[in-house]
């Protein structure tokens, strides 16, 4: 009689298990990575130029003085 879950067929079924949980994690992955791109477009429209322009500039003494 021949065993059913022997050594290699538990192997074989957790590699295939493997390969499921990876490409399901990929492609959830994508998903964020276009949310996130899309999120992050929707906030750049949404700030005012003046606030872009305060982060992008490096405070000087002179600004922080007054």
């Amino acid at each position: 009689m021949r065993k059913i879950l022997s050594e290699r067929n538990i192997a074989a079924i957790l590699f295939v298990m493997v390969l499921v949980v990876f490409s399901i994690a990929q492609s959830e992955t994508k998903k964020m990575g276009i949310m996130n791109a899309g999120l992050s477009t929707a906030i750049e429209k949404k700030a005012p130029a003046s606030l872009a322009d305060q982060t992008a500039k490096p405070a000087s003494a002179e600004q922080a003085v007054n």
